[in-house]
């Protein structure tokens, strides 16, 4: 699992969300003077660039879906296990100076991938490619991570664990401590030339079978009960394309349904509920992806960018699952009592988090079009990454102004 990787010389931090990144590494802001605060930040900036702008050395073997690369001498060891596709860990020394240090017990090392003294996990995102693949110019198998891309998955996780700190939920939304332009371009299936970026997270431990939980087990539930409380903000973790179910006289079976190869049937166990239905029937699954990293006492959700909003659900909702045929886990009707609909006052205020038309590419997440916004300012702006944080600071404040207390219970 371990293999090469070289920084990028070209590269530089445009967010920077130094709360995220303190907190894990035991360093209280409040604590700290405002120039020790800055001192901290431009420290910690340039830490980021030398741990995790880097990009694979077999994405460097190839030029067919990027621009030249500009990359250092230096090797950098970092670890990629089984379906971790453009990401990768690394295990790097703790850089907080002992003046910014607060007088907790130490965080840094608290990991459940491996617990060591003054030593920091971090997981990065859109290095490029593994040993063996080549990329190509597809969504998703290129290995890179386009700077919009990196932008609209910072919006929700900060507004999905802004829920979550909301309901006082025993889950939290996996940090991203900073996005970093690379300085190379995508080439992407249009022919169009997208920035290159990587999102610097906090290191954690996910699944190496499927992104999907096991039947029944705790993770089954909880991920259902995340969807569940998103639903009620009108957040949904659903794709939008439906899976079909058909009666056949052998039994239901699911069809059209992402990744499934082939037609599979619902186990006889979880047929309650169809009788009297009328097929075929159109549903929708859960995909709340989830990871544990030791610094929370929950659950993590990872993985935003396939996040959305809804006005209405209409489709009942699978509980997707691993060990099972189809993923299928159970179903919930809209009409059973616990299928939640968007309550008003929880609704995220401001256009940005429904729905655009855009002249073309239609119908398009307003999420979308704000982080290409938000990337045009990146690339045209030689600051640090201070401001745009504060403007997605804003964002979220936004977004959370009409929730009331009643509601969020």
């Amino acid at each position: 699992m371990s293999e090469r990787f070289q920084p990028v010389e070209t590269a530089r931090v445009v967010l920077f969300d130094a709360p995220a990144l303190a907190m894990d590494l035991d360093v209280d802001l409040a604590r700290l003077a405002p120039p020790d605060r800055a001192r901290f930040a431009e420290a910690m900036q340039g830490w980021l660039l030398r741990e995790a702008a880097i990009v694979s050395q077999a994405q460097l073997a190839h030029d067919t879906v990027n621009a030249a690369i500009t990359v250092g001498d230096r090797e950098l060891e970092g670890f990629r296990p089984p379906r971790y596709g453009r990401a990768c860990f690394r295990l790097v020394d703790d850089p907080v100076p002992g003046w910014a240090r607060s007088g907790l017990s130490h965080l840094a090392g608290a990991s459940v991938v491996e617990p060591r003294p003054n030593k920091v996990w971090l997981d990065i995102k859109g290095v490029g490619v593994g040993p063996g693949c080549t990329p190509q110019r597809r969504a998703y198998s290129n290995g890179l991570m386009s700077l919009s891309e990196a932008f609209e998955e910072y919006l929700w996780s900060r507004l999905v664990g802004a829920v979550f700190r909301h309901c006082e939920a025993p889950c939290a939304s996996l940090p991203i401590y900073a996005i970093i332009d690379l300085g190379f371009a995508i080439l992407d299936e249009t022919g169009a030339r997208l920035p290159a970026a990587v999102c610097v997270r906090r290191g954690h431990l996910r699944s190496w079978v499927s992104d999907l939980p096991i039947a029944r087990s705790e993770e089954q539930r909880a991920c259902l009960s995340v969807e569940l409380m998103l639903r009620r903000f009108g957040l949904t973790s659903s794709a939008d394309d439906p899976i079909r179910l058909d009666r056949r006289p052998d039994g239901v079976w699911l069809s059209d349904c992402p990744g499934l190869k082939a037609p599979a049937q619902v186990p006889e166990a979880l047929l309650a509920g169809f009788e009297g239905r009328r097929f075929p029937i159109e549903v929708e699954g859960v995909n709340i992806q989830i990871a544990r990293s030791g610094r929370s006492s929950g659950l993590e959700v990872v993985d935003f960018g396939h996040f959305k909003t809804r006005k209405r659900f209409e489709r009942p909702l699978v509980s997707t699952v691993a060990n099972w045929p189809g993923a299928f886990g159970g179903v919930i009707w809209p009409e059973d009592a616990g299928f939640p609909q968007p309550d008003p006052r929880l609704v995220p205020v401001g256009d940005c988090w429904g729905w655009s038309r855009h002249p073309e590419r239609g119908e398009v997440r307003g999420t979308a079009l704000l982080a290409d916004r938000l990337a045009e300012k990146a690339q045209s702006t030689a600051g640090g990454g201070d401001a745009l944080k504060a403007e997605v600071d804003a964002l979220i404040d936004r977004a959370a102004s009409g929730w009331k207390e009643e509601g969020g219970r």
